[in-house]
């Protein structure tokens, strides 16, 4: 049985690690080839995990090709920053370069990076979204390459330890948008890892050149704080009332004088008002076999 030889750029990142799990734990036993930079961190070790030290940094196109051809790579994996627009475009043209068939670039957002309204006001999304055009471009001119991205949502994990859902875990607030009655979909990093390995090694056919929708859930503030209480069995998270919409303009205004804390407020609000993939056609859960995860108990393993 031919094992898939599979690259990944970016371990180390916040969504690194679960898509080298999720890949280990596959049961096609695929083989995975780790891409570092000189300066990155060392990698995980492995029976089925080779390390490759990219010499340039930022990596050149001549270095990642080379890199790709000598380990016969089928499927490159990005998990680095969506910001790091120049490499993610130049990882697509090494794809292209050397035959590799299936591209997954950086994209794992907490939104749709094609829609128009969250464009406008976080330029970070305008790099994924010009990333994904680049590679839409190749896959036209280039039959053997292919690419997907995938949108997942606010990272759960992630966000419930920090304030990316509007909620501080450690203060025991809440912003709650609207009232906090929106459903949104969320992705754990977990499940996140499952669609990557399911789109390169279960259903490659199937996904090339889209972007695709997954979530673990799709819930709204007032359940994450109701499954927080339950597990905590503490006092009641105390949430505040914030319109959303004034909200957004009065982030925008600041994120454009340059306020970096701004931009992660508007991620979150806009996580939450602009991210309910229910009833999306894009919406893949049941093509990556990705079974809805359990509220309660995700927030009992994040928080104990």
């Amino acid at each position: 049985m031919h094992a898939h030889h599979i690259a990944l750029i970016g371990v180390n990142s916040r969504i690194g690690p679960a898509i080298l799990q999720a890949l280990l734990e596959h049961p096609s036993k695929p083989h995975i080839v780790i891409f570092l930079r000189p300066t990155s961190h060392p990698a995980p070790t492995h029976p089925r995990i080779r390390t490759v030290t990219i010499p340039s940094d930022p990596p050149t196109l001549h270095d990642l090709t080379s890199a790709l051809n000598e380990h016969d790579i089928e499927s490159l994996v990005s998990a680095l920053s969506p910001a790091d627009r120049e490499t993610q475009i130049t990882l697509a043209d090494a794809c292209v370069a050397a035959g590799v068939y299936r591209y997954i670039p950086a994209d794992y957002g907490s939104m749709r990076s094609d829609d128009p309204y969250v464009l406008d006001l976080l330029p970070n999304f305008r790099n994924k979204k010009l990333v994904r055009e680049h590679c839409q471009a190749l896959a036209r001119k280039h039959k053997s390459f292919t690419w997907t991205s995938l949108a997942s949502g606010h990272f759960f994990d992630y966000g419930l330890r920090t304030e990316l859902l509007g909620i501080n875990e450690k203060e025991n607030s809440a912003m709650l948008f609207d009232g906090g009655k929106d459903r949104f979909s969320t992705s754990t990093v977990k499940q996140i890892g499952k669609a990557v390995a399911a789109i390169v090694l279960d259903k490659e056919e199937e996904t090339a050149n889209q972007m695709l929708l997954i979530q673990s859930f799709c819930v709204s503030q007032l359940e994450i704080i109701k499954a927080m209480d339950e597990v905590k069995g503490r006092r009641p998270v105390k949430g505040v009332y914030v319109e959303s919409e004034g909200f957004i303009e009065e982030k925008a205004a600041e994120a454009k004088k340059g306020d970096a804390e701004a931009v992660e407020e508007l991620v979150a609000v806009l996580g939450i008002k602009r991210s309910n993939w229910t009833g999306d056609k894009l919406f893949a859960n049941e093509l990556l076999g990705l079974k809805e995860e359990n509220l309660r108990d995700v927030v009992h393993d994040v928080l104990g």
